[in-house]
């Protein structure tokens, strides 16, 4: 018997060998892929290295086809799925087998959760408690160079809005998995909630904010879900909400210089919308939890601007991207600049992205010049990363050069 086992388990081994091997010739023969199933997320494509006699013999060969082979080989695909469908199905995990190489957590009923969107959450880290003085006075310093921002802008006739967007494991508090409360029950203190105690330093200044919290959950109470099971992004009911009440500020603000929206006929789909299941398809699996139904807002305009040639000009993260999304397919104005945190910078009057490394790589002059109306997102988990740096550096810039 341990004969017939030894056997089955050479044949075994020898056909794993074999078959990927088999495929890649005849990839090579036909020139044409034989699985064309793909992973998502970044991936490096490695070609084929070319042999030849000298690289051969100083081991180049070797090298560039152990590179090719890791990355290229027939059914690579579908092992990566298969490992990551087991720890998905089985321990609740990413396809990460080192924690820290994703930034995906599995929650409970498998909800989708970014882990600093956690920590903020549960505040069982020092710089995620805003108890503690330094972090209170870092935002205090935050806000007075928001004061600063607006108080130019304002001379100069231009306008500021600073809001506040959720993030998910504020809404969806008890689908977070339980190890982290776990660090959460460590503290031996009562912590302060970052947007909290950013919201009142706020109330005491001139600066126009809006915390869009509130008007987002009353949306989780009629039942429209704000996050899905499949994203950490707000869905797109939420994110048209959002939108709606971001232009009535801005019109109460510079007097009806924008169009007012109305949200129609709420539509309902088995299949997401726009990026609804995107963090759920990099665990780049099988099968898992999805939500049963996505939904989307069709948009109506109410009014027209009052002048049709505005700029505007958006830093943030995952709702700036959708509200500059609308901005431009709705026709809200002219030209819309979004500045994605500290890593790229969108136009829609140029097809390129500009990618840069640190602010003084952007041309300032030409975007505070031409934008009417500048809008800083700061998100609830993200409130101690204070904009990467964007909000000290404009302030920084307006005082040199728009200070008469």
């Amino acid at each position: 018997m341990k004969s017939l086992y030894k056997k089955i388990f050479i044949i075994i081994f020898v056909v794993i060998l074999i078959i990927p091997i088999t495929l890649i010739c005849v990839e090579k023969i036909t020139k044409k892929p034989v699985i064309t199933s793909q992973l998502m997320g970044i991936t490096q494509i490695v070609e084929f290295p070319k042999l030849t006699l000298d690289k051969y013999v100083k081991g180049n060969f070797q090298k560039y086809f152990e590179n090719y082979w890791a990355t290229s080989f027939p059914g690579r695909v579908y092992l990566i799925r298969i490992y990551n469908q087991l720890r998905y199905s089985f321990f609740s995990l990413n396809g990460s087998w080192r924690q820290q190489d994703s930034q995906q957590i599995i929650g409970k009923d498998g909800s989708i959760f970014h882990e600093f969107y956690i920590t903020d959450a549960l505040q069982y880290q020092y710089d995620y408690d805003f108890s503690k003085k330094e972090n209170q006075q870092k935002c205090i310093s935050y806000v007075e160079n928001l004061e600063k921002i607006h108080e130019i802008l304002e001379k100069n006739g231009k306008h500021l809005l600073f809001f506040i967007t959720p993030s998910k494991a504020h809404f969806l508090y008890n689908e977070i998995p339980e190890r982290y409360y776990y660090k959460k029950r460590e503290l031996n203190h009562a912590s302060i909630d970052a947007a909290d105690f950013l919201t009142s330093q706020l109330s005491n200044t001139k600066i126009n904010w809006y915390d869009s919290r509130n008007d987002i959950r009353k949306l989780n109470n009629e039942g429209i879900p704000v996050f899905y099971k499949t994203g950490i992004h707000m869905s797109r009911p939420a994110d048209q909400q959002l939108t709606i009440k971001l232009l009535e500020h801005m019109n109460a603000i510079s007097r009806g210089q924008y169009p007012q929206l109305k949200l129609d006929y709420l539509n309902n789909s088995m299949n997401p919308f726009w990026r609804d299941q995107d963090v759920y398809l990099l665990l780049n699996i099988f099968s898992g939890k999805k939500d049963k139904c996505y939904y989307q807002y069709s948009y109506s305009k109410l009014t027209s601007p009052t002048l049709n040639n505005k700029t505007i000009l958006v830093q943030g993260g995952s709702f700036a991207e959708s509200f500059t999304k609308d901005f431009i397919e709705q026709k809200l104005g002219d030209t819309c600049y979004r500045i994605f945190y500290k890593q790229m910078l969108y136009t829609n009057e140029a097809p390129d992205v500009l990618y840069f490394k640190k602010w003084s790589d952007l041309d300032m002059k030409e975007l505070i010049n031409k934008s009417d109306f500048i809008l800083i997102e700061v998100n609830d988990a993200a409130i101690n990363a204070y904009n990467n740096g964007f909000v000290e550096y404009l302030k920084l810039y307006l005082e040199k050069y728009y200070i008469n």
